[in-house]
C-alpha cells in the first residue's frame, strides 16, 4: 500500500495523464481490434460466397443434367460426361478452389453415403495415383460425418445455393451447394465447391493484422504528440516554477525580486500556468510587500 501511494506522488501530471491516456488506448485498440475482426471476417465470407456462388453457376451451365443422371441411372459415361469430368478436371488445375465435385448424399437409418456422379481430380491427384482419385460410382460417406451428409441431403432438396463449414477426412473447407434439377423437375445430385477455411481465415487475418498496425502506428504518434504537448504546456513550465520557488530565500529581498523577474519574464504553459504564476506573484508581493 506505502509503494502505490509512492508511486502516485512520484508520479508528475503528465505522467498521469500520459498512463490514462494509454491504459484508454489500450482498451479501445482491443475494442476496435474485435469490431475490426468481426467486420472484415463478415467481408471476407461475403467476397468469398460470392465468388463460390459465381463457381457454381460457371460450372452448372456446363452441365447437361439430364445426360448426366442418364449416366448416373445407368452406370454408363456417354461423350458429353467425359467432356464434363474433363472440363471440371481442367477447372481445379486452373482456378484456385479446393474441390469441385457432384455427388448423391444418402442417410439411411442404418447408414450414410455420398456417392460420386463426378468429381473434379486435379494433375496433382492424378500423379499421386487412382487412390487419389474419385470416379463416378465411389461412395466417399465415410469420410463425411452424418451431420455433414444431412446438410447435403437438406441442400440437395432445395432451390437456392447453400452455404456451410464442411469438415471432413480430407480437411476443413467451407462450401457452397447447389442441387442439379433434371427437366423432369427431379433433384437427383448435388454440385459442390470447396474453399480451405484456412485460406479464407489467413486472408481475414491478414486485413485484420494490416488494419490494426495502421491503428496501433497512429496509436503511437497520437501519444508521441500528447507527450510532447504536455510537456511544453504543463510539465516543464510547471517544473520552472517549482523550481524557481524552491530555490529562491524569501527573507532575502534581491532573491525574492529575481523570483518576482522570473514569474514576470516567463511567458509558457497554457493558462491554469500563468494563473499559477499570477498568484505566486500576488501572495509575494502581499506577504511581503514587495513594491518591485
Amino acid at each position: 500500500m506505502n509503494r502505490g501511494k509512492r508511486f502516485k506522488r512520484d508520479m508528475t501530471i503528465s505522467q498521469i495523464i500520459m498512463l490514462c491516456s494509454v491504459i484508454l488506448f489500450a482498451v479501445l485498440l482491443l475494442l476496435i481490434i474485435a469490431v475490426n475482426y468481426k467486420v472484415h471476417k463478415n467481408l471476407v465470407y461475403d467476397r468469398y460466397e460470392h465468388e463460390m456462388e459465381q463457381v457454381l453457376r460457371y460450372v452448372k451451365s456446363n452441365i447437361d443434367v439430364d445426360d448426366l443422371k442418364e449416366c448416373w441411372d445407368t452406370g454408363q459415361k456417354s461423350e458429353t460426361y467425359n467432356e464434363l469430368q474433363d472440363f471440371m478436371d481442367d477447372f481445379v488445375d486452373n482456378y484456385d478452389v479446393h474441390y469441385l465435385y457432384i455427388g448423391y448424399p444418402v442417410i439411411t437409418d442404418d447408414g450414410k453415403a455420398f456417392y460420386s456422379l463426378c468429381s473434379a481430380n486435379s494433375t496433382q491427384d492424378k500423379a499421386m495415383g487412382e487412390d487419389y482419385c474419385i470416379y463416378m460410382g465411389d461412395d466417399a460417406g465415410e469420410s463425411y460425418s452424418r451431420q455433414l451428409i444431412q446438410l447435403l441431403v437438406a441442400a440437395m432438396n432445395q432451390d437456392d445455393v447453400v452455404f456451410f463449414d464442411d469438415y471432413t477426412a480430407w480437411g476443413e473447407d467451407y462450401s457452397a451447394c447447389c442441387p442439379l434439377v433434371s427437366s423432369s423437375g427431379e433433384h437427383f445430385a448435388i454440385l459442390c465447391v470447396d474453399e480451405r477455411i484456412s485460406e479464407i481465415n489467413d486472408v481475414m487475418m491478414k486485413n485484420v493484422i494490416v488494419t490494426s498496425l495502421i491503428i496501433l502506428v497512429i496509436g503511437i504518434a497520437f501519444s508521441v504528440l500528447l507527450n510532447y504537448i504536455l510537456n511544453l504546456y504543463l510539465s516543464n513550465p510547471l517544473l520552472s516554477i517549482i523550481n524557481s520557488v524552491s530555490q529562491t530565500n524569501f527573507k532575502n529581498a534581491e532573491s525574492r525580486k529575481q523570483l518576482i523577474k522570473e514569474l514576470e519574464e516567463d511567458n509558457t504553459g497554457g493558462r491554469e500556468i500563468q494563473k499559477l504564476r499570477e498568484t505566486i506573484l500576488v501572495f509575494i508581493r502581499e506577504s511581503y510587500h514587495t513594491k518591485e
